[in-house]
């Protein structure tokens, strides 16, 4: 279970339109210098935070959000404006959580989304105010075709030189974020579901069942004290 101090205040994003918790401002901001070739990511300690399946996820049509109250049987009851759900978890739903990071954890081949500074949104090379990196959900892909990633910078790691990370988008252009002393990360982790615990903040989506329960599909999960669970930053 993740603890309060790993990552504060943060919102949701999509890797290839996969529900996960993201940026507003998050992780560590600690930001050691990183040797000139990428250096490897560190593997999570579940057996299932390796690369996910290259299957597509089923597209999702319902979305709840709240504190973890209980999980008993592969169902999570949730505490919040959108519970008491609940929330039925089997062996295909696709669970990811948030760890702190630094920029020595991340890996060419990686996700990335940046959040860059006030000062240089807009611009195709930023410098980030955070950032957020993990394994691609679909095909290997890090965002559909044609996606943008809005006033940020959203792709995949071509290369990391220093303080600076080359990333390329869906359509094959190139940016450069580079890497203050202030700048916070998080790494997303894909997870086994037997790492729901109670007391953590669940964002789920799926389908609706005539009960009320949701199937899901996808959750993220991140700490209850990192800002409101059902908060969305794009989409």
């Amino acid at each position: 279970m993740l603890t309060s101090t790993l990552v504060s205040r943060c919102g949701a994003v999509a890797f290839a339109g996969a529900a996960v918790v993201a940026l507003a401002a998050c992780g560590s901001s600690s930001t050691p210098s990183a040797s000139s070739s990428a250096s490897s990511a560190k593997p999570s300690s579940s057996s299932a935070a390796a690369s996910p399946s290259s299957a597509p996820m089923a597209q999702a049509k319902d979305r709840i959000a709240g504190i973890v109250g209980s999980v008993a049987g592969g169902k999570v009851t949730l505490t919040g404006p959108d519970g008491p759900g609940p929330v039925d978890v089997g062996p295909t739903t696709h669970v990811t959580q948030l760890t702190t990071a630094q920029l020595t954890d991340i890996a060419v081949g990686q996700c990335l989304v940046a959040r860059p500074t006030k000062e240089t949104q807009g611009t195709p090379n930023v410098t980030a105010a955070a950032i957020l990196f993990g394994p691609a959900d679909n095909n290997g892909q890090c965002a559909p075709p044609g996606r943008k990633g809005g006033r940020g910078i959203i792709g995949t790691v071509a290369s990391i030189n220093g303080n600076a990370i080359t990333v390329t988008g869906s359509d094959n252009t190139t940016s450069t974020v580079t890497v203050a002393s202030n700048t916070r990360f998080a790494k997303r982790n894909v997870v086994d579901p037997s790492a729901i615990a109670a007391g953590e903040c669940l964002i789920a989506q799926g389908t609706k069942a005539g009960d009320g329960s949701l199937q899901a599909t996808s959750i993220g999960l991140k700490p209850a004290d990192s800002g409101p669970c059902g908060r969305r930053q794009g989409s």
